[in-house]
């Protein structure tokens, strides 16, 4: 599809996802940076935060041969609140194309690979309930924007976010240019233009801008393949140094 709107010559992320919508009715629309690589753990991940609304907090309700959810865990919010899944990447330097070819490969190649820090985000998935439209005009592969999003976003009562970090495998195929490579660019600060800075400034300090400071996360089941979504306790929200 063309780029509707460029104005330093980079898309703006809000009508990448708005003009997604008018071409396409499906679930959920994502965005993604280039040179991130993905496995089947993307679909299953979402295949279980899409359902996990309709399984009840009571395992005992639950099918004999269906996963039971820890007895702490809640339905996911409701219907009406927005969707938006995000998580933090695995770093490896130098993946080979051999080593990117096949959804094996990139899962044994993450095993050399370290997690980045919970303040970067490289995708958000959406559903047609999130706000795009009153998003601020950011521009994607400049700094800002991700972590604007994801403390706008966890703060927010209207939007459910769910960190899917520990189930959906996100490889970020590492060069030269290091994990900090927004800084580099032409026009790096160009989305502070477009926000407000004492509030986000204070979103920051308070550490809002993490994943880990998400309401809600995935899990894998122990011992088993099946990927649940749980609310995050308290005590992880503190130790995340998150202050809501």
């Amino acid at each position: 599809m063309p780029v509707s709107n460029s104005p330093i010559g980079v898309p703006v992320l809000k009508h990448m996802y708005l003009d997604a919508m008018e071409r396409f009715n499906t679930t959920l629309y994502a965005y993604a940076n280039g040179d991130i690589l993905f496995t089947d753990s993307l679909v299953d991940t979402l295949l279980a935060v899409l359902t996990s609304s309709a399984l009840p907090s009571d395992s005992k309700a639950l099918p004999s041969d269906s996963l039971a959810l820890p007895s702490d865990s809640q339905a996911l919010s409701s219907d009406s609140q927005a969707l938006l899944v995000i998580g933090r990447r695995t770093n490896v330097n130098f993946v080979t194309d051999e080593e990117s070819a096949t959804l094996q490969g990139v899962t044994k190649v993450a095993s050399r690979g370290k997690l980045f820090i919970p303040n970067s985000q490289d995708y958000f998935i959406t559903d047609r309930r999130f706000p795009w439209q009153s998003i601020p005009e950011f521009v994607v592969g400049r700094i800002a924007y991700d972590s604007w999003l994801t403390a706008t976003s966890v703060t927010s009562n209207d939007i459910t976010v769910v960190d899917a970090t520990n189930t959906l495998l996100a490889v970020h195929q590492t060069v030269k240019t290091g994990n900090k490579e927004g800084f580099s660019h032409f026009e790096k600060n160009y989305n502070w233009q477009k926000i407000d800075k004492e509030k986000f400034q204070r979103l920051i300090l308070k550490h809002l801008h993490q994943t880990t400071c998400a309401s809600w996360k995935t899990e894998k089941a122990t011992g088993q393949r099946n990927i649940y979504v749980t609310k995050r306790s308290r005590n992880e929200i503190k130790q995340a140094n998150c202050l809501f």
